[in-house]
C-alpha cells in the first residue's frame, strides 16, 4: 500500500525570479547542474531512457522564464515528492499529487479574478452567491479538465526503508488552463442558473 510521506507546494516559481535577475543560457545550465548535483547526492535518478537530470531541469527553468507581452509567467507549475512500496505505485501518486496541486494553483488564481472582478460589479446577490458557491469547487472541477500534463521532470530513489520516493514537476500552459477553467466553472454554473453563467462570461471577457 503506497504512502505518501509529504507533499510538495505548487507555485509559480521554485526559487525567487531575483535569483534570476539577469539570466541567460549559461546561468540557466549552471542552476540546472547545481541543483541536479544535489538530486544526485540525496539518491535520486532519472527514470530508464529519460533525459538527464541536468537536461530536465534545464528545461523546467525554461519554462519558468518564458513570460508573455505582460510580463506574466505562461506556465503554472506543479510538484509532488511521494512515496510507495513499489516504483509504478509511487510513480502514479505524485502523478495525481502534481496534478491537484496544479489545480489548486489554477482554481486559486482564477477565484481571486473572479473575487476582484465581482467586487465592481454591481451583480444579484444570487448570481454572486452561485457565482461563489461554484468557484469554491474549481479545484475539483479543474483537475478533472487537465490533460497531457507529462512530467518535464521526473526521477526517483530507493529508500532506506525500502520504498520508492519519486519527485515530479510539471508544467501546463496557462492560456489553455485558463481556458479549460473558465469552461468547467461555467458548465457547473449551468446547472443552477443561466444567468449566473452568462454573468461569469461577462466578467471573464472584461479586460
Amino acid at each position: 500500500m503506497k504512502k505518501i510521506l509529504s507533499l510538495a507546494l505548487i507555485s509559480a516559481f521554485i526559487f525567487s525570479l531575483n535569483s534570476f535577475a539577469g539570466y541567460n543560457e549559461k546561468t540557466v545550465q549552471k542552476r540546472a547542474k547545481q541543483e541536479a548535483k544535489e538530486l544526485k547526492k540525496q539518491g535520486f535518478e532519472p527514470q530508464p531512457g529519460a533525459l538527464p537530470l541536468e537536461m530536465q531541469l534545464e528545461n523546467c527553468y525554461k519554462k519558468q522564464l518564458d513570460f508573455d507581452d505582460e510580463e506574466l509567467p505562461k506556465y503554472y507549475m506543479g510538484n509532488a515528492n511521494t512515496t510507495g512500496t513499489n516504483y509504478d505505485a509511487a510513480r502514479m501518486a505524485a502523478g495525481h499529487l502534481a496534478r491537484t496541486n496544479l489545480a489548486t494553483e489554477i482554481s486559486t488564481q482564477i477565484a481571486q479574478l473572479i473575487t476582484d472582478k465581482m467586487g465592481n460589479k454591481d451583480l444579484e446577490d444570487g448570481v454572486k452567491a452561485s457565482i461563489s458557491q461554484v468557484t469554491a469547487k474549481g479545484k475539483e472541477l479543474i483537475v478533472a479538465k487537465l490533460s497531457n500534463t507529462t512530467p518535464l521532470m521526473e526521477c526517483f530513489r530507493k529508500t532506506d526503508k525500502g520504498l520508492y520516493e519519486v519527485r515530479i514537476r510539471i508544467f501546463y500552459s496557462k492560456e489553455r488552463a485558463d481556458k479549460q477553467a473558465r469552461a468547467a466553472l461555467r458548465a457547473e454554473l449551468e446547472k443552477e442558473s443561466d444567468a449566473a453563467a452568462k454573468a461569469l462570461d461577462q466578467l471573464m471577457d472584461e479586460e
